[in-house]
């Protein structure tokens, strides 16, 4: 049998011990080597997967993700030389082994469930002993070697991977390849960074695993919350366009480390940068982004910043492509939160000079810059329109016209039109109910003042006579038109009333003074020659106002006031008379 090699394995039950049928001899060279099963070394194992459901841990299975493969675990070797045989006896070999246990918690003391704690030998650097905490934070028994009179030291570390916003533990270990590792003694400690095992006494450990409750806030224009879409990375942690509230996610359980943080708002990014979680002190730990989105707040000013103009409507093309239409009634074009990027602002209002919608400005740049500006100017403008006559003089009451909007003029002469869009316009000049001009005019920032010269108004004089052919002085001249009255006014001294500026067309003159009246009707031609027009009224010689008399009715007759003239000069005789005696009779 000498240099026969004989080799057979088997699983040690719940009591140590292993059935192994071989044969053995006096003499025999026993080589045994002591490790955990292979299946226990498998960190897709249900060994363990059904040890932590069991132990009330609610974990997500990632098996079907690539694992990280464990370092080999030290083994323990022993060789014995067989010196008898007993077949009544079993074959004991003695190994000496105690039990490590740890209670794990994170930074706010609350149990961690689902970690991987891992002993290390410090002689070795070999991978001793292993456990998955349960739902309580506490490991099952690891089992670590203790030769007799021997001080074995080992390194502690602990792992965890968690995902979502409740951080809920990844099942098994490995998976995604990297773990967190939230624990390491020989960093995370100031002393004792190595745990001594002696004897069979065991040990247990309490391990604070850098493991926070992370509240990540949300910003924009420095101050203002925003509830931002989040995606943290690595991507295994799962937490993708994750939307905050308030402008805060929080996540229960977040490992130490170094992550990518990406916010969007309205399908674009606003904010991205690295969040490193760090010892915070008191287990909380709070990261604050800043992100890209904008609030417009414009007023919509006129060309020459002189009135806010009412009653737009702006068309906003953002960087995707997408419209959105605000209206602005009061003037303030209000828009909150857009995200970054390049956009097109059309304003428009529905001008009251065309009838229909019409551009008034265009603007296209980044939303930062547009945003910053508190005003917005438009291509809208003050138009005049001053008239004058032949003569120079202002031509007041007459209505001036662009497109559906008219304005009378003033005594100066001028109309004013406010808001006008920048473009080409018919203006209609009337006055009276007669168009005496049309013309087209372009109004831009070069021209909105214009002023015209009309040809065809002319000065009316009326001459109101008596049947003697002489002036009546305050009789009523009114000047119509069909059956409006165009002007009215009262003769003079000299029997004159005038209508200056009067539009070339017919009309009728109408004469009045007391119960007395006239009219005639007047053609365009003669209103153009500038001769006087006489009206005579049925007035006899001393009715009129020119002898001091008021006309009644039929008038009075000749004989009547001979009478009277009479009767008045014999009574200033008798006066002069009667002095004479008075003045005689106080001499004597």
């Amino acid at each position: 049998m000498q240099g026969r090699v004989i080799e057979k394995s088997t699983v040690t039950d719940d009591d140590g011990k292993a059935f192994m049928p071989s044969l053995v001899w006096l003499g025999a060279k026993l080589n045994i080597s002591i490790k955990p099963t292979d299946e226990m070394l498998n960190p897709r194992s249900h060994y363990y997967q059904e040890l932590l459901r069991n132990q009330g841990v609610d974990y997500a299975d990632r098996s079907n993700e690539s694992v990280k493969s464990l370092v080999p675990v030290e083994e323990r070797r022993i060789t014995l030389i067989v010196d008898k045989i007993s077949p009544d006896l079993p074959f004991e070999v003695r190994v000496d082994y105690t039990a490590v246990t740890a209670d794990v918690a994170d930074a706010l003391g609350r149990p961690l469930p689902g970690a991987w704690i891992a002993l290390v030998d410090v002689s070795t650097g070999l991978l001793t002993a292993w456990s998955y905490t349960n739902g309580s934070g506490h490991t099952s028994l690891m089992n670590v070697p203790v030769p007799d009179g021997e001080l074995r030291q080992y390194f502690v570390e602990a792992y965890y991977l968690g995902e979502g916003l409740k951080g809920k533990p990844v099942w098994p270990f490995g998976a995604y390849d990297v773990w967190p590792c939230v624990y390491d003694s020989r960093l995370d400690e100031r002393s004792n960074k190595s745990i001594t095992v002696y004897g069979l006494h065991g040990k247990l450990l309490n391990i604070t695993a850098r493991v926070y409750y992370a509240q990540l806030q949300f910003f924009y224009e420095q101050r203002i919350p925003i509830d931002v879409s989040v995606t943290i990375h690595p991507k295994h942690l799962r937490v993708e366009n994750i939307p905050a509230t308030h402008g805060a996610i929080n996540i229960n359980r977040l490992p130490r480390g170094l992550y990518g943080v990406t916010a969007n708002w309205a399908d674009i990014t606003v904010g991205s940068g690295n969040m490193n979680v760090t010892d915070p002190g008191g287990g909380f730990f709070v990261s604050k982004m800043s992100v890209d989105v904008y609030d417009l707040n414009l007023t919509v000013r006129d060309a020459a910043d002189r009135h806010t103009v009412p009653d737009v409507e702006c068309e906003i093309h953002d960087p995707l492509g997408r419209v959105v239409y605000v209206k602005a009634p009061d003037g303030r074009l209000m828009v909150q939160r857009l995200p970054k990027g390049y956009y097109t602002l059309i304003l428009s209002l529905v001008s009251a000079y065309t009838a229909e919608r019409t551009e008034i400005a265009r603007f296209m740049g980044n939303i930062s810059y547009l945003a910053s500006n508190a005003e917005i100017y438009t291509n809208t403008y003050d138009a005049s329109l001053a008239l004058k006559d032949r003569k120079g003089r202002p031509v007041s009451g007459a209505t001036v016209t662009i497109g559906g909007a008219s304005n009378p003029t003033n005594p100066m002469g001028e109309a004013v039109f406010d808001f006008v869009p920048a473009g080409r316009y018919q203006v209609t000049v009337s006055k009276a109910g007669v168009v005496l001009e049309t013309m087209t005019i372009s109004i831009d920032s070069s021209f909105r003042a214009f002023s015209f010269t009309l040809s065809n108004l002319f000065d009316l004089t009326i001459r109101v006579l008596d049947r003697g052919s002489r002036p009546i002085n305050s009789a009523t001249v009114v000047l119509r038109k069909g059956d409006e009255i165009v002007a009215s006014t009262s003769t003079d001294r000299q029997g004159l009333a005038t209508f200056t500026q009067t539009a070339v067309d017919s009309y009728t003159v109408e004469a009045s003074y007391g119960q007395f009246s006239g009219k005639t009707l007047l053609t365009a031609q003669e209103l153009q020659r500038s001769t006087p027009i006489e009206i005579r009224l049925p007035v006899s010689e001393g009715t009129s106002s020119t002898t001091q008399t008021t006309a009644t009715g039929d008038g009075v007759s000749g004989e009547i006031l001979v009478i009277v003239a009479m009767v008045v000069a014999a009574s200033a005789l008798v006066v002069l008379v009667a002095t004479r005696r008075l003045k005689l009779t106080t001499v004597l």
